[in-house]
């Protein structure tokens, strides 16, 4: 009798682990897709208006100032992209190899999530992540808060961007 007990407790035990596994994969798979349509929804270019619009028929909008971007200057081939290519930051965005980052560098001498940039009021501060290459702004190792400015080049292994507000 004793055993059948310690049998009911164990596969009951076993059960609530079971749920509970399965909620945590549940939050954690609802997480990904949250962030994969946010990503979608930042890069959707706008629709130009189509041929039959007139010039008085698209609302006037306010001048808005433009959002800061990386723009590939060099490692283009490790972006899978092109020289000139513009990254619009997020106010938070990684950079690295692993797949998770906001701009993914397929480069060997980049860590798998090397270094992040984080906007702080009106200011981005790029960080390096403890990657075994470093982060490098204008030709200077930094480590972590370094506030970008424009013009900056920022390299990771072989890939470098401009920082841009323009």
């Amino acid at each position: 009798m004793e055993s059948l007990d310690k049998v009911l407790n164990f596969e009951g035990s076993m059960t609530l682990l079971r749920f509970v596994f399965l909620l945590f994969l549940s939050v954690f798979l609802l997480e990904i897709v949250r962030m994969l349509n946010k990503n979608i929804n930042m890069e959707s270019p706008a629709k130009p208006p189509g041929k039959d619009a007139k010039k008085t028929d698209i609302p006037k909008q306010k001048e808005e100032p433009k959002a800061p971007m990386l723009i590939v200057v060099a490692g283009e081939k490790a972006l899978g992209t092109e020289k000139g290519h513009r990254y619009p930051l997020p106010d938070q965005a990684s950079i690295g190899r692993h797949s998770e980052n906001f701009i993914v560098v397929e480069d060997p001498f980049a860590s798998s999530f090397h270094t992040v940039i984080i906007k702080n009021r009106e200011k981005y501060l790029v960080s390096d992540m403890g990657s075994k290459n470093g982060t490098i702004v204008n030709g200077t190792p930094v480590n972590k808060d370094h506030e970008l400015q424009e013009g900056d080049i920022l390299e990771i292994g072989d890939v470098k961007f401009r920082f841009s507000r323009k």
